[in-house]
């Protein structure tokens, strides 16, 4: 869509973030100009990039339990669908792997987090 088909347009209205003003030292500049640039900066996207790449190997530190239920946490299972898959009797049980392997992996991550 451009300018010249938008409703707001032709209904009279031709004011748009492309619209300039001159200021007094006579610069102009659009109201996009003002707009606040939201996208990350590459220094952040490095920084979650490197913490990920910590956690992913961080992951393959842990015992296989505790892999298999982080693995299962982040496919959104409910603690008991996660001891119907690992076959394991006990609710409680899943409970306190999970608990010790986020223990883990928050002491293996703790110059990260």
């Amino acid at each position: 869509m451009d300018c010249w088909t938008c409703r707001f347009h032709k209904a009279g209205d031709e004011l748009s973030l492309d619209y300039t003003v001159t200021d007094d030292d006579g610069n102009e500049k659009s109201w996009l100009d003002d707009l606040a640039d939201d996208a990350p900066s590459a220094h952040s996207i490095l920084e979650d990039r490197e913490l990920l790449d910590t956690l992913i190997c961080k992951l393959n530190e842990l015992d296989p339990d505790g892999r298999r239920i982080c693995e299962l946490l982040l496919q959104e299972k409910s603690e008991r669908e996660i001891a119907a898959i690992m076959g394991i009797s006990r609710q409680s049980t899943i409970n306190y792997k999970k608990k010790k392997a986020f223990d883990a992996l928050r002491e293996l991550l703790r110059d990260y987090i």
